[in-house]
């Protein structure tokens, strides 16, 4: 038995109606939940027929997005098939639940169907988003043959020679760090991974790589090394970092910094989260309570390995801009840190990875006890009411 519409008519009119006659009490539920169900949507419904009707309301068209995106969450790595919607960090699909695929990102990039905050949209996390039938997964695409295009006349095909203490680097030979690192004539070409170089044919892995090049010096003055061109303007005296000295690694305060709504400096140092081990987190501690030292070992001006003091441990940057303690390599690129705009030597500096400079090694906002220290662009930290772009030796 169901619904059965027919005609009635009311006494004081000659207008017939169209009535529901109801023969079943289970059938009448199920019709009274799905008119229930709909008077719920109704506002969203509302809103998608003002939107046909001005498709340039900009705060109708936020407000939907909100409405039909899942809330992103980050909880760390190795998941193993327990991450669900929009849920991260995942690192290939076997970590997402089944129907799920996980989406590779970069930092400033969005997740399909997913509402991240500006933490998580600062942050390289990947997330797990719909897509995939349930228990398939689609096989790996392969990707075509990369043919290095021919060279043309005034091109040079790229080589990797080395990173450590390379000098006298020829033509489209990398990776540099400074004009210094090239022979006489060239210049040290700074690129980001997928950037092409003048003048330059590059393979696949080395387009892929975060390699510096040296290129023709086209100043006027013309001459790359030996004092023949002029060196790159810096914002402030280079010298050296010292190596072997022990210090603690504070963040930086001045009158005017109000943390916590407080007019008066709290100390907070660096340190890590339990034994200080590889794998431990970098977090900010009260200075008293923050026994960890550090150690700068130098790899040329500015340019740093942050170290535990006497103990073959350094300071790492992971995905997901964070950064723990791993077994120092010399030749992890990941472990390399810069003084941006500045030098280790001066009363206050900002950390940059070499591979980023612009982002900053930061705690974000007003500092707390055991609070984790990250990567993020430095204009962040730098804003007024967070002030926690700089740290000096303590």
């Amino acid at each position: 038995m169901k619904f059965i519409a027919h005609r009635c008519l009311p006494k004081d009119s000659h207008k017939y109606f169209y009535c529901l006659k109801v023969s079943s009490v289970k059938q009448a539920s199920k019709q009274a939940m799905k008119v229930l169900q709909l008077l719920l949507k109704l506002p969203l419904l509302l809103m998608v027929t003002s939107m046909a009707e001005n498709p340039t309301d900009e705060r109708s068209m936020q407000f939907l997005r909100r409405k039909l995106q899942v809330t992103a969450r980050n909880f760390g790595r190795n998941h193993n098939g327990n991450l669900g919607l929009c849920e991260g960090h995942c690192v290939n699909n076997a970590d997402c639940r089944s129907g799920y695929t996980c989406f590779k990102r970069d930092a400033g990039d969005d997740a399909p169907g997913c509402s991240l905050s500006d933490r998580l949209l600062a942050s390289r996390v990947d997330f797990c988003v719909a897509g995939n039938s349930p228990d398939v997964n689609p096989p790996t695409p392969v990707a075509a043959p990369f043919q290095v295009p021919p060279t043309s006349p005034g091109e040079t095909r790229g080589s990797y020679v080395g990173n450590d203490n390379v000098s006298n680097l020829g033509l489209c030979e990398s990776d540099c760090d400074r004009d210094s690192d090239c022979a006489r004539g060239l210049k040290c070409f700074q690129r980001s991974r997928g950037q092409e170089v003048p003048g330059c044919i590059l393979s696949r892995s080395l387009m892929n790589s975060d390699n510096d090049f040296c290129v023709q010096n086209d100043s006027p003055n013309g001459g790359g090394n030996g004092g023949q061109s002029p060196a790159a303007p810096v914002p402030a005296p280079v010298r050296s970092p010292p190596s072997g000295d022990t210090f603690a690694l504070k963040l930086y305060w001045e009158p005017g910094y109000d943390w916590q709504n407080e007019p008066f400096e709290r100390k907070w140092c660096m340190s890590c989260r339990g034994r200080c081990n590889p794998g431990s987190e970098i977090a900010i501690f009260d200075c008293d309570d923050s026994p960890t030292q550090w150690e700068f070992v130098s790899h040329g001006p500015n340019e740093v390995q942050i170290k535990v003091a006497n103990r073959n441990i350094c300071v790492e940057e992971f995905p997901g801009n964070d950064l723990e303690l791993a077994d120092c390599d010399s030749s992890n690129q990941k472990q390399r840190f810069v003084a941006f705009g500045g030098s280790f030597n001066d009363r206050r500096f900002e950390i940059s990875p070499k591979q980023r400079q612009g982002w900053c090694m930061t705690q974000r906002h007003h500092p707390k006890n055991n609070e984790s220290v990250n990567v993020e662009p430095c204009v962040t930290a730098r804003r007024d009411g967070s002030n926690t772009s700089y740290w000096n030796k303590y």
